[in-house]
């Protein structure tokens, strides 16, 4: 870092931890307080928001809300609004799961609940007069839309702040624009769900498992949790010091970022609307068969994709990567609950973007991912995590944006055999992800479906418009035909 030396860097980190610790003392013991109070003054009241979903939390009734999930289906025949209707309601609104004291309860009671912000915190409120009417209807005005399109336009609505934030829409006799063999009767069911209530597995298996009433089949994360006694005590031991070592991260990333041409300059109050564009569908056995002739990681293959489209999209541009990028990764979390939740690590690698030879790239995001699979850091950061999310959310909304990235990437493996709805099958399955407040302006999401997979890209209008966004998608495709058609990955 220009004008700090390494020692001042990680003493100034050392006080910025002691500094959350101590906030978070009285935090803490108000947040206990508020809990205590909101039985006796609020009994309508439900649970508050768990840490990591805290973080994501926004005012989505006043502004445009950043932080959605989006997800179309696109399902085989003509479904009805009044089949879409009841399936949801038996499969997914009544679906209930049995709990460790040997009782069953709802397994989705969120999706009938609003937000309310109480004495700086966000709870969860049964919606008044709720009905399914109200959430699940049919749509016309969009039949002549693609997909990419139909994701930006959900991307960028807002929420209603009575209602639970989600909502399914219905398309019937459903045709691409662009899909010139004209195939029979498709229906589209789009899934908006604000972030806060989810991550992106959760939905993928409340649309599976609830609404296709089947279990996902899809790839496990790699546990991480499992920890000896003295494993345990270890971590607990180091735990302050990987605290500073995040704010250090944290710290010399932001000097980077702030730099660079996709930072958000305004992270507090930049309104601009959110652009969306999808790749081409890829194989998914293509990429695996990379992986095996390379000894890597399907993951790593990923972020080499990301990193080798970052790094043409630049040259063509005329603006040259010369340092690595700082980006989050949001890392799968093991065994992920069945019920709606966020459940995920935080990584913050650097893309070794400026690095000229496309095999060592490859290592080098393989070393990456496994380092951050196998590093304390990203338990530590939801520690962090816990830290913050007891501040009020005056407090949080002021402190707590991110400023040390620019770009996020992460992955969700989806289903891979196929689910039905009804008796209807899903012949296609894409998702796209909103941005919480902060500077990142563009983000890559990619998730499987059956035997392909797909990326998506979003960016925010301030730093990157539609037609550079989808310009990035279609580099995506160019670079991941690039691999597949190399004997091996090849020095450029």
């Amino acid at each position: 870092m220009p004008g700090l030396t390494k020692p001042v860097i990680i003493l100034f980190c050392g006080f910025v931890t002691i500094l959350q610790i101590i906030l978070w003392l009285p935090s803490y013991i108000y947040r206990c307080l508020v809990l205590q109070l909101v039985k006796i003054l609020r009994p309508d009241l439900g649970p508050i928001l768990d840490p990591i979903a805290t973080l994501i939390d926004e005012n989505y009734s006043e502004n445009k809300a950043n932080c959605s999930i989006i997800c179309v289906l696109k399902i085989g025949g003509d479904l009805t609004l009044q089949q879409a209707r009841n399936i949801f309601s038996t499969n997914v609104m009544q679906a209930k799961i049995l709990t460790a004291k040997g009782n069953f309860v709802l397994r989705y009671p969120e999706l009938a609940q609003c937000q309310v912000r109480y004495m700086g915190y966000t709870f969860w409120k049964q919606e008044i007069g709720f009905q399914i009417k109200n959430h699940v209807w049919e749509e016309q005005n969009l039949k002549a839309e693609r997909i990419s399109e139909i994701h930006e336009k959900m991307l960028n609505k807002t929420y209603t702040e009575e209602k639970s934030p989600w909502e399914l829409i219905i398309i019937r006799n459903y045709c691409e624009p662009d899909d010139k063999q004209k195939p029979e009767s498709q229906t589209l069911l789009i899934l908006r769900i604000h972030h806060s209530m989810a991550d992106g597995k959760s939905v993928v298996k409340l649309l599976v498992e609830g609404l296709g009433k089947k279990k996902l089949n899809a790839a496990t994360a790699v546990n991480t949790e499992d920890r000896s006694f003295w494993q345990q005590v270890q971590f607990n031991f180091c735990l302050p010091y990987s605290l500073i070592k995040i704010n250090q991260l944290f710290l010399e990333n932001q000097m980077i970022t702030q730099k660079h041409p996709w930072s958000v300059k305004d992270i507090h109050n930049d309104q601009s609307v959110i652009n969306t564009a999808l790749s081409k569908k890829i194989s998914k056995n293509q990429i695996k068969l990379i992986a095996k002739r390379n000894k890597v990681r399907m993951s790593s293959v990923f972020l080499l994709i990301i990193t080798d489209t970052i790094r043409k999209f630049h040259e063509e541009k005329g603006t040259p990567c010369h340092d690595s990028l700082p980006v989050y990764c949001l890392l799968p979390k093991e065994n992920h609950p069945d019920v709606l939740k966020n459940h995920l690590y935080i990584g913050v690698p650097k893309l070794p973007v400026e690095e000229p030879c496309s095999k060592i790239r490859l290592q080098k995001c393989d070393d990456l991912y496994s380092n951050l699979r196998n590093s304390s850091l990203p338990q530590a950061t939801e520690v962090l995590a816990c830290l913050v999310s007891s501040w009020v959310s005056g407090m949080r909304s002021r402190l707590t944006p991110v400023r040390a990235v620019s770009t996020v990437v992460s992955n969700v493996a989806g289903e891979e055999v196929g689910f039905n709805v009804g008796s209807h099958p899903c012949l296609d399955f894409t998702m796209t992800v909103g941005f919480r407040r902060s500077s990142i302006g563009v983000q890559f999401f990619v998730l499987s479906y059956k035997d392909s997979l797909q990326f998506s890209v979003s960016t925010k209008g301030s730093v990157m418009d539609g037609s550079a966004t989808k310009k990035l998608a279609d580099l995506i495709g160019k670079e991941c035909d690039r691999l597949v058609n190399a004997d091996s990955v090849p020095s450029l």
